[in-house]
């Protein structure tokens, strides 16, 4: 945290112009930094990454005049709707801990599975 301090101060003197040694104020809400951090999950990152992918294929399809790929609503909607299954599968308390793993697994397999076949779908074009 102090090497961030460090690195935005340093940026912000650059920013005004001013030596190093000059005075300034300047007020900022410190605790927003320290609680509002996301730490990107496997899932997460898989999302974005799948997003990501659905977003570029929309823009070839409409410059290049692809009909073959239509549906970047529907496997976005239902990768995020099995990417909410996942967190939600994993958060409340199954009867055992082997149905709970058994469950999360299941999901997770679905969700890669999903993303295999979005991709395989998108590799078409």
């Amino acid at each position: 945290m102090d090497r961030i301090n460090t690195e935005v101060s340093r940026s912000g003197y650059q920013l005004l112009n001013l030596e190093a040694t000059a005075s300034i104020q300047g007020r900022c809400d410190s605790f927003v930094l320290k609680t509002d951090v996301h730490f990107p999950t496997d899932i997460s990152l898989l999302y974005d990454a799948m997003s990501a992918l659905c977003r570029q294929c929309l823009h070839w399809r409409q410059d290049y005049f692809l009909p073959d790929w239509r549906q970047h609503k529907y496997n976005l909607t239902e990768f995020k709707r099995q990417y909410r299954r996942i967190q939600s599968c994993a958060t409340p308390p199954r009867k055992t801990k082997a149905a709970q793993t058994d469950l999360i697994c299941k999901a997770h397999q679905t969700y890669i599975d999903l993303a295999q076949s979005t991709e395989s779908s998108h590799s078409k074009l």
